[in-house]
């Protein structure tokens, strides 16, 4: 089997074996998403999956979604790829130097919301995450206690446009 790298081993004339020592196998990492509405993935038809495509066409993970910088990890380019399947399910087989991360997650996030805003536009989406190893993860220049100034003076991170109670925006 692929997740054995000895398919045979010596048997002692007492049928003892001696123990083998584990393999690196097969290692698969899945990040799916779930819904009350549409269960655990969505199947995209094809139909859709041209609309999804010819929206995403010449289009930029962008930094207004925190999507940027992941890209360039990722991808090596902020341009968003054709879809060839939904992102609702992916499988990485990891192992060396590749690991499924926040970077792939926050990509994931974005290619969900291309199809969710062809597939169902009418719906609000709220996202909920079980993600621990994004635990640690910061927005470049995002607030972030361990590089707040505890004294007066010295240089602030970038501020962002937000939303203020009342829906006004701040600088």
């Amino acid at each position: 089997s692929e997740n054995c790298s000895l398919p045979y081993q010596w048997v002692d004339p007492n049928g003892k074996r001696v123990m083998l020592p584990k393999s690196n196998g097969a290692s698969t990492m899945i990040s799916a998403f779930q819904s009350r509405e549409y269960g655990f993935g969505m199947e995209i038809t094809e139909v859709q999956m041209k609309e999804i495509n010819a929206q995403r066409k010449d289009k930029h993970y962008t930094a207004e979604d925190g999507a940027d910088e992941a890209a360039l990890k990722v991808n090596g380019t902020t341009a968003k790829p054709q879809l060839t399947s939904s992102p609702f399910i992916q499988q990485l087989a990891f192992g060396g130097s590749v690991y499924w991360n926040s970077d792939h997650m926050i990509l994931q996030v974005c290619d969900i919301m291309d199809c969710l805003k062809v597939i169902a536009p009418e719906h609000e989406y709220v996202f909920l995450f079980d993600h621990s190893s994004g635990h640690a993860k910061k927005r470049a220049n995002g607030l972030d206690v361990k590089n707040m100034n505890v004294d007066w003076g010295g240089s602030n991170c970038t501020r962002r446009k937000g939303i203020r109670c009342g829906g006004r925006y701040t600088n």
